[in-house]
């Protein structure tokens, strides 16, 4: 049996720089049905929970404060946009009030076919286990996509985060150098490359867009050449794709290959992303049961791995709130636990 998922944890899933929450006016905790595209020619029955997708919608046309009521007949969860740069019109906000539908607005450089797939996965992350996803691994599973990736492209993987932590690695039997062997045993990339991918500007390259090579063959005897490109959603990046040149050369089908798998990986790492977040709201949940006395310290401390007479420290946040606004509308994203406790 899955969890119906949310509006607050399907944003959550894609992140605040895909999909901004502008106005929420009956909160953010609200079931979600269908990831629904909307059809100005279609006048499809809009049904509870959508979320309805205004693709091609002028926010400052009639229609999109239309619509917006129309979907709170329909008892629709929300409507997503691309506004402009000044922002939501005044109608519009008062249109989403009015029928009580959260009005999210697009981040301008995410197509909507890729918004309208990354959301069905962020939907399919909360539900079911093991769908999978474009080229042939389950959603989430890093080591069959670097294997997969190693394949396509013709060397040794790391997918990795943007802060060069290494996610998954293939393990295909593809030559490696030494600080791709580093890189594996460290799970991290070495300090000394990293700081001189810095200076040489590669991780500017790579976050400008592309597939970016680095050849380091002249001045590093036994270094390899590599390629690499920076995995999207939207405007966010979610981590890098790294290839070692392997028997044969990394040639230009390699890097469109590389270019695809992306793509591809942009779906598997928001999946992967989501297990993460759905563990830090089940100790997050757990902490809040501990502090409140309704669950034994000795849980808690066995959840997160630590004896229960360790001495800790705990820090406590309280936000103060404007009487009249809504939660939503006043704070981001408030982590109750910390990615790396």
């Amino acid at each position: 049996m899955t969890r119906p998922v949310t509006l607050d944890s399907l944003i959550d899933s894609v992140g605040t720089a895909v999909l901004d929450v502008i106005r929420a006016p009956a909160g953010l905790a609200i079931a979600v049905g269908e990831i629904v595209i909307h059809d100005s020619l279609d006048r499809r029955k809009i049904d509870e929970g959508d979320v309805i997708l205004a693709v091609g919608v002028d926010p400052s046309d009639r229609e999109a404060a239309a619509l917006l009521l129309r979907a709170g007949d329909g008892k629709a969860a929300a409507v997503a946009m691309k506004l402009e740069n000044g922002g939501p019109p005044d109608a519009l906000i008062d249109a989403s009030a009015d029928a009580g539908v959260a009005l999210l607005g697009v981040a301008r450089d995410i197509v909507w076919g890729q918004l309208h797939a990354l959301l069905r996965t962020a939907c399919a992350a909360a539900g079911a286990p093991g769908e999978i996803g474009p080229g042939g691994s389950a959603l989430g599973d890093l080591f069959a996509l670097a294997n997969a990736v190693s394949s396509m492209v013709g060397g040794a993987t790391t997918i990795e985060d943007p802060r060069s932590t290494v996610l998954a690695y293939s393990s295909t039997g593809a030559p490696i150098d030494e600080p791709r062997r580093q890189t594996i045993l460290g799970r991290q990339v070495p300090d000394d490359w990293v700081r001189r991918l810095e200076v040489d500007g590669v991780f500017r390259r790579i976050w400008a867009g592309g597939v970016v090579r680095v050849d380091y063959t002249a001045t590093h005897p036994g270094y390899r050449n590599r390629l690499a490109v920076a995995v999207r959603a939207g405007g966010e990046i979610l981590g890098t794709i790294w290839v070692v040149e392997g028997e044969r050369p990394l040639d230009d089908n390699a890097e469109a290959a590389l270019a695809e798998a992306g793509d591809i990986a942009a779906l598997h790492l928001l999946r992967h992303r989501a297990g993460d977040d759905l563990e830090r709201r089940r100790r997050a949940e757990l902490l809040r049961s501990v502090l409140g006395g309704r669950t034994a310290p000795e849980v808690l401390a066995a959840s997160l791995g630590v004896a229960a007479t360790s001495f800790v420290t705990v820090v406590a946040f309280e936000l103060h709130l404007e009487p009249d606004a809504a939660l939503a509308d006043q704070t981001v994203r408030w982590r109750a636990w910390p990615k790396d406790a």
